[in-house]
């Protein structure tokens, strides 16, 4: 009985009774056996699912990419023209997961014009996707005050509504908006080696206006593909694990022994997330970075505040196939000791009635 975890031995203690204790556990000896080989059923199509939300995140954040860019660097037209990139998943401070990013331009001292965009790498249902994002840009509308006074510094903003996504979905979401009476800006962008930004125009005189911006320049520029970048931002607040775990690749490359500190994985998530001017949001990434780096075993501690990434490989994209495999194998471990740890739950609470039970019965029972 020793080997067995110490819950589990005070759970057998607890039935007391030797019938009980041997019936509960060949029970458990089987469902320990039959979980086993359900999980190894179920294990391709767990995998499948596990990769298959990283390459969403990965789509998704070429798109988002490929919309902030032209506003976050001086040479582009977009930037010239005064539009600027203000921040990604504005409300996500307050817990409210919204929109993906929020442009800005100051007009004059009172007024600007504020663009919110939402990013979408894969469009299965174009309609649901229109569908989904109205429902968040009513959310910002809910938030309008606290927006501008937020992120705009109170000034009273014209808010404009962006969907950004690939181009071969450009066409059939620019239709979708259309069905419901626009309201939405269509952006596209190519997943290519090149790849240009550029504005959907409505063929539909009547719904053009809703589904332009007000600034004709802008709607110009954009009608002319601006060129942009797929690759901007390594990760955001809004993304997948996989994605925050991947600036740990290349960290420990600037030192002799291939080591890093905490202070050098401060200084690349602030410069991934350098539209956040909080440093416990900062050191909040930073904590979780390192914590999941090191339980999926991709981080080790050498020495105290020393740390080292755990791989055989040493070029990038190596080490990417290996975080993905070992964030991949954790949480199918995980999902199976969940499935474990559920099902034995379910058979404890049996053997408690039967313990329960068993103890009124044997009161009467002559000793």
């Amino acid at each position: 009985m020793s080997s067995l975890p110490e819950d589990e031995e005070r759970f057998l203690e607890y039935l007391t009774f030797g019938d009980l204790r041997d019936r509960y556990l060949e029970e458990r000896d089987a469902l320990l056996a039959n979980s086993n080989a359900e999980a190894a059923k179920l294990r391709p199509q767990r995998e499948k699912e596990i990769r298959d939300e990283i390459k969403i995140d990965r789509e998704h954040r070429k798109i988002l990419n490929a919309c902030i860019y032209p506003f976050a660097t001086k040479i582009s037209p977009l930037r010239k023209l005064g539009y600027y990139f203000l921040r990604a998943a504005p409300l996500l401070e307050n817990g409210v997961s919204n929109l993906d990013f929020l442009l800005y331009k100051k007009t004059s001292d009172i007024v600007g014009t504020a663009i919110f965009g939402e990013a979408k790498g894969t469009v299965a249902d174009a309609s649901a996707v229109v569908r989904q994002t109205a429902e968040r840009v009513k959310t910002v509308e809910t938030n309008r005050e606290y927006c501008s006074k937020s992120y705009l510094g109170a000034q009273k903003a014209n808010f404009e509504y962006v969907l950004g996504v690939s181009s071969v979905d450009s066409n059939n979401v620019a239709k979708a908006t259309s069905r419901r009476g626009g309201g939405l800006i269509i952006w596209h962008s190519e997943k290519s080696p090149n790849p240009e930004l550029t504005i959907y125009v409505p063929s539909e005189a009547n719904i053009r206006p809703s589904m332009m911006h007000s600034e004709d320049q802008l709607n110009r520029e954009l009608g002319k593909k601006v060129p942009t970048s797929l690759e901007f931002k390594t990760f955001f607040q809004q993304s997948h694990r996989v994605a925050k775990l991947l600036v740990l690749l290349s960290i420990d490359k600037q030192s002799p022994d291939e080591t890093f500190s905490v202070s050098d994985l401060v200084r690349v998530v602030e410069s991934e997330l350098n539209y956040i001017d909080n440093p416990e949001v900062i050191q909040r990434e930073v904590d979780d970075i390192l914590a999941v780096g090191i339980a999926i075993g991709f981080v080790g501690e050498v020495a105290k505040g020393r740390y080292k990434i755990k791989s055989r490989y040493k070029t990038a994209n190596s080490r990417e196939v290996d975080l993905i495999d070992k964030w991949t194998e954790f949480r199918l471990l995980r999902k199976e000791r969940e499935d474990v740890d559920r099902a034995l739950d379910e058979l404890q609470s049996k053997y408690r009635k039967l313990r329960e039970e068993s103890g009124d019965l044997r009161r009467y029972l002559p000793s």
